[in-house]
């Protein structure tokens, strides 16, 4: 009789036996995994429900804000918040981070609500990408200003939208992925203790910055290009999630438009860097991994390489 496929609440239920001090973390992990199918719904009926297109207003980083921005903002907000966990929330939808100090253990979450919101209109794969890190009691009173060290962070999250809604967590050492069962509302475990491949198969960059870029960034794109095959879907989330299974890199060098690089270190760089080093992967800005920087404000930008520990090894030995 072939064994029944292990379900989220099964895995939750594993990892509160190994230390039940992952209780918080576990009612953290629901709240997302809720959030996530939420999410999957409204963009399911994005495109007859009125919920593509602009807001008509920016963010930060002077970004059109999407509607699906918005309403997946709310959602993991209500319901990270009915945990009564978090005392801290960063997103990228955020101008100001929200803080509510909390009686119990708190934690800090920082969130990119809809990673490649912007092709939603041409209904290519998009995700959501969530950092957790646990505070202590004097640091759960901080004011909004307040930003963790990396060593604090204790797990990572990312969604895809896709072909299949996936929900992978990265926790206690190990990177696991599950598939939603639409018809059960239940997320189903597809892989376990995800190890990344070392070999390189695909890189993934925007080419059209070619001329903008340093010259050894350049050397290093073209070497990319001579060796493997060139994958770029311009949704961050989904050239991750497929290196990550498959084997490449993904980079976002600085250039002459973005000096600093174009993606945000607390909520999307720190949770990719934390998943691929679980994975036995490896991270870099070009100078340094991303886990030893303190960020200095919520909504720095930073470069990111990252991928195959061989190749991006390889590339960092080049710059």
């Amino acid at each position: 009789m072939q064994t029944p496929a292990q379900t989220l609440d099964d895995f939750l239920s594993q990892i509160k036996d190994l230390n039940p001090t992952n209780l918080d973390l576990i009612r953290i992990i629901k709240a997302i995994s809720i959030s996530a199918i939420d999410i999957k719904e409204i963009i399911e009926t994005a495109p007859i429900s009125n919920m593509t297109g602009s807001t008509g207003k920016t963010n930060i980083h002077k970004e059109e804000i999407q509607l699906l921005d918005n309403s997946a903002n709310t959602i993991f907000v209500e319901n990270l918040m009915e945990t009564q966990l978090i005392s801290h929330i960063v997103s990228e939808e955020l101008q100001d981070p929200l803080h509510k100090p909390t009686n119990s253990p708190s934690y800090f979450v920082s969130i990119d609500p809809v990673d490649g919101s912007s092709n939603i209109t041409s209904s290519i794969t998009i995700g959501s990408i969530l950092g957790i890190w646990k505070l202590d009691n004097s640091e759960q009173i901080n004011d909004n200003l307040f930003i963790p060290n990396s060593p604090q962070m204790i797990a990572a999250i990312y969604t895809i939208y896709g072909p299949s809604t996936i929900l992978v967590i990265a926790c206690n050492s190990m990177v696991n992925a599950f598939a939603l069962n639409p018809a059960k509302k239940a997320f189903i475990q597809t892989h376990k203790n995800i190890k990344t491949p070392n070999e390189c198969k695909y890189y993934s960059v925007n080419e059209n910055y070619f001329l903008k870029w340093t010259n050894k960034t350049q050397k290093t794109i073209s070497f990319l290009r001579d060796n493997y095959s060139l994958r770029y879907v311009g949704s961050l989330i989904a050239d991750f999630h497929r290196n990550l299974l498959n084997g490449g890199i993904f980079l976002y060098p600085e250039n002459k438009d973005y000096p600093n690089g174009k993606l945000r270190l607390l909520y999307e760089i720190l949770p990719l860097s934390y998943i691929i080093e679980n994975a036995g992967g490896i991270a870099s800005t070009g100078k340094a991994n991303p886990l030893t920087i303190k960020p200095s404000h919520h909504h720095q930008k930073t470069p990111l390489i990252i991928g195959s520990k061989k190749i991006v090894t390889k590339i960092l030995s080049m710059l």
